[in-house]
């Protein structure tokens, strides 16, 4: 076979490999990478953070101080200081009370009482006593806390709302109990917040609360608390 054949041949040969590579490609399934690590993405590298923001965009990553059950909060001058100006902040109307201590009876009554009370348990880190502070039926909506730190709460607002929502079927003991509902909007910051607590919610950050509960005639009692956005204030 002369020089000229000999060319021929090898042309056919890597035509056909090329043909044959190109067959298999087409044919053969490939997962599609994600758009962040195409070669034409500007973003190269992405944090964890990123990622979930990138997939969940109406989330934000809340970052949690780390959690130390031996920690005394009342050691800590700072927060000290942010609690030692008044007890709470009662809300009448379009009238707002920053109340001490002594003034709490005679400006919000039992409500600011038992607000000051059950915060200050949350504080010193009781979870027992805590869930003392809802009706024992309300656990058919919602579940017992578990221990929880000490907690930096401060900035507390109650405000009584005058309102009548429809209750869902999962309040039909409410109904059935002839109990009258009593809503409260409760706002509060956490400061150094470790999520033990609370989660969602940043370091000193206020994000209101809906409390609804009822006066037993000897003590209140809460019902549930609803994580809301609050539309009758």
């Amino acid at each position: 076979m002369d020089k000229k054949g000999k060319i021929k041949i090898a042309i056919c040969i890597v035509l056909l490999l090329a043909f044959m590579i190109g067959i298999y490609l087409y044919v053969t399934p490939h997962e599609a990478l994600p758009d962040f690590l195409n070669s034409d993405s500007t973003n190269t590298e992405l944090s964890h953070s990123q990622l979930d923001n990138k997939y969940k965009p109406d989330q934000k990553t809340i970052i949690y101080y780390p959690a130390d059950f031996n920690e005394n909060i009342y050691n800590d001058d700072a927060y000290v200081d942010l609690i030692s100006s008044y007890a709470l902040e009662y809300v009448d109307g379009d009238i707002n009370y920053k109340l001490k201590y002594d003034d709490l009876e005679k400006i919000g009554g039992n409500l600011s009482i038992f607000f000051y009370n059950y915060f200050n348990d949350i504080r010193n880190g009781d979870n027992e006593k805590y869930n003392s502070y809802f009706d024992e039926r309300a656990f058919k909506i919602r579940e017992k806390a578990g221990e929880f730190t000490m907690q930096q709460i401060y900035d507390i607002v109650i405000k009584p709302l005058n309102i009548d929502p429809d209750l869902g079927e999962e309040y039909d003991w409410v109904k059935d109990s002839g109990i009258e509902p009593i809503y409260v909007d409760v706002s509060y910051k956490i400061r150094k917040n470790n999520g033990t607590f609370r989660l969602g919610v940043n370091s000193d950050t206020s994000k209101p609360q809906l409390y609804i509960l009822y006066d037993s005639g000897k003590e209140y009692k809460i019902i549930n608390i609803v994580d809301y956005t609050p539309i009758y204030l």
